[in-house]
Parts: C-alpha cells; sequence; structure tokens
C-alpha cells in the first residue's frame, strides 16, 4: 500500500517545489547578522549588504553609476576568469579543460583589457579589491568610526571614486 502524497506545489519531476510563496518563509538569518546588516547599509534595502559596492552605495559613497560599473565590471571578470575564490579543486581542472580559450573568453578578456586601459594601475587595485574580491576597504572603518584619515585612506579612496567614474564615461 503506498502512502498518500504530501500537500504542496510541485516540480515538473514530481518533487514537492522548494519555492517560497512570501518572504516571511524565506529564512532571514540570525537576528544578530539582521542587525549587522541593517548598520552595514545604514538601515537601506539588506539586499545592498550583500556587495561591498552595495554597501558603498548604501552609505552614500558611491553614485548608482559608479555602484552599476563595479557591478558590471566584477561581472565580467567572473565570466572571463572564474569565481575570484574557487570552492573547488584547482587539480580538477588541471584534467581534461579546455587547453585553449575559446572566442567568446578571447573577446570577454579583451573588453576587460579595454576597462583596464581606462584606469591606472592604482584605480585597477582599488577597483578590483572592492568589486571583485569584495573587501570592505580601510577607509570604510576609518569614516565609520570618525578616525582621522591618513593620507592612504585618502588616496585609496580617491583612486576607488575615479577609477569607477573612469568606468563609468564609455
Amino acid at each position: 500500500m503506498a502512502r498518500p502524497r504530501k500537500a504542496g506545489k510541485r516540480t515538473k519531476s514530481g518533487r514537492l517545489s522548494r519555492a517560497y510563496r512570501s518572504a516571511e518563509l524565506r529564512d532571514q538569518g540570525t537576528a544578530e547578522g539582521q542587525r549587522h546588516r541593517s548598520v552595514l547599509v545604514n538601515g537601506a534595502d539588506h539586499a545592498l549588504a550583500a556587495t561591498v559596492p552595495g554597501i558603498l552605495l548604501a552609505r552614500g559613497y558611491l553614485s548608482r553609476d559608479q555602484h552599476d560599473a563595479a557591478q558590471r565590471y566584477a561581472g565580467l571578470h567572473r565570466t572571463a576568469f572564474g569565481p575570484a575564490w574557487r570552492q573547488a579543486c584547482p587539480l580538477a581542472e588541471a584534467h581534461g579543460g579546455p587547453t585553449t580559450p575559446d572566442d567568446r573568453l578571447i573577446r570577454l578578456r579583451e573588453a576587460l583589457d579595454e576597462l583596464h586601459a581606462r584606469m591606472t594601475p592604482e584605480q585597477r587595485k582599488a577597483v578590483a579589491d572592492v568589486a571583485v574580491y569584495n573587501w570592505i576597504p580601510q577607509w570604510f572603518y576609518t569614516a565609520r568610526l570618525g578616525l582621522r584619515e591618513l593620507a592612504e585612506d585618502v588616496a585609496e579612496r580617491e583612486a576607488l571614486i575615479s577609477g569607477l567614474d573612469a568606468l563609468v564615461s564609455n
């Protein structure tokens, strides 16, 4: 005798769907994590806390155009070179992977080289640290805590802002 099917929406394969109907059912994390995200984005939309450019946008350090440029740069870099932080074994790529990049990959890397040509090395490092590697810059903490800015903090912030401005102007 077969047991009765559980009630609920099903996928094409017949399994129960995991799609949530409302945001209340979705796990929002612990109360501590929610407070941490809220502080990072200064009470703005919590989705902005997912990336450093989003945090800087919520705090007013980046404009919407600069944020969008950082997201496009990160997406192009991720597509051309893969994710910044690999979770797979690097030995797995050494066996059976393509030895020569295809035309699409070559075009992506050329487009990334064109973006790099618009920026100085300092700007490239600052933009990559924030957009690709999701590192919160030291000047953010300095400003947030109300500490005295060092010359390095000012230089790094200016490199990031001017680098993103170079990416905005197509």
